[in-house]
């Protein structure tokens, strides 16, 4: 039997090809806002400082990263990509 979730911040993060969306919960993870879009910048990596910063900030406990699907639940290109990316 798994524990009932720890309080705390859950930060989601949609990456795309040209943006990435994030949305934080409230501290007791019961309902999400939107915070921001980023610009992708993976050359320099200014959008992947800014989303540390923002978790930092919000004291996030858990981070969520979205793979997309398709309708019918099968892997995309898109999912694809971000499944080859490297992870950190």
């Amino acid at each position: 039997m798994s524990s009932p979730p720890r309080p705390g911040v859950r930060l989601a993060v949609d990456v795309g090809d040209a943006r990435v969306g994030l949305a934080a919960s409230d501290p007791d993870a019961l309902v999400a806002t939107p915070v921001m879009t980023l610009r992708r910048d993976a050359r320099r990596g200014s959008d992947l400082r800014m989303l540390v910063k923002i978790a930092q900030e919000r004291r996030a406990r858990v981070i969520y990263v979205g793979l997309p699907l398709s309708l019918s639940g099968q892997e995309t290109p898109r999912r694809r990509r971000r499944a080859s990316m490297p992870q950190n």
